[in-house]
């Protein structure tokens, strides 16, 4: 009688963890290797813009399809982001171009010099800031003279920042922070040091997506910090990963696919 329940209770926690069990699918986007060469990745509005030896290229992230954007070729890149419908770049002198998304024309938008001390740009949601001298800025124009200070000076050390629509995030030696936009507050994900080894990361409904140096992709839970395997084999090569219209996606070996989990 004794092993017949054993045997009944190994049965349903089999049941319900093959029930609770997540299975990761790669659906291919577009042709193998066409982002071999990628470089500067910015996903907007379901579309990856890319560079390749300087020439800046749009993929559409729901059919695959790849387009030049212009002639011109770039090869002073240093930061490069995407918000109110059109691309920028800050240029290794300082300078920032703006770039129209449809036809990829260019023309300048500050003189050389005015973003030489930036250390870092980011945009969440349809917001642009920058890190400068440990200094978090809001800017409410794109011109260094157009912004406030965000909390207090503590922004030395950044880590990797991820970020949605509305919230950003960050790894600062394996502890996830979330950063308050408004006020500059750090708030430590529940979990300390569990995330040392992120090789790349995306944000997506209130999940930490994380492909880790041992190859493995992990979801974590930013309201907790729970933290648990999805895949072991195929991210061994590493793999970048972006969140983009509810979806998640990685380029693996210069190939881009939706990652589906169910």
């Amino acid at each position: 009688m004794r092993y017949k329940l054993f045997s009944l209770l190994l049965s349903v926690s089999y049941m319900l963890s093959s029930a609770t069990a997540q299975t990761v699918t790669l659906k291919q986007i577009g042709n193998t290797n066409d982002h071999f060469q990628m470089s500067y990745p910015v996903h907007y509005r379901g579309a990856l813009y890319t560079f390749n030896y300087g020439a800046l290229y749009k993929t559409n992230l729901d059919s695959g399809i790849i387009q030049r954007l212009g002639n011109s070729v770039y090869k002073n890149i240093r930061y490069f982001f995407a918000v109110n419908n059109r691309l920028y770049i800050i240029e290794t002198d300082g300078s920032m171009l703006v770039i129209d998304p449809l036809k990829g024309s260019w023309k300048s938008e500050s003189i050389i010099g005015a973003w030489l001390n930036v250390m870092h740009v980011i945009v969440v949601g349809n917001s642009f800031y920058s890190f400068e001298n440990g200094v978090f800025y809001y800017h409410t124009a794109l011109h260094t003279d157009k912004r406030k200070q965000i909390g207090k000076d503590e922004f030395y050390n950044l880590g990797g920042l991820y970020h949605t629509d509305s919230k950003l995030y960050s790894n600062i030696d394996g502890s996830l922070y979330e950063i308050n936009t408004g006020t500059g507050e750090w708030k430590k994900i529940t979990k300390a040091k569990s995330w040392r080894s992120v090789k790349s990361g995306a944000v997506l409904n209130d999940k930490f997506y994380s492909v880790e140096s041992d190859g493995s992709l992990y979801e974590s839970s930013l309201l907790d910090g729970t933290k648990k395997v999805l895949d072991k084999t195929r991210f061994i090569k590493g793999g970048h990963l972006f969140a983009e219209g509810g979806k998640l996606y990685t380029i693996l070996e210069g190939t881009l696919y939706e990652i589906i989990i169910n």
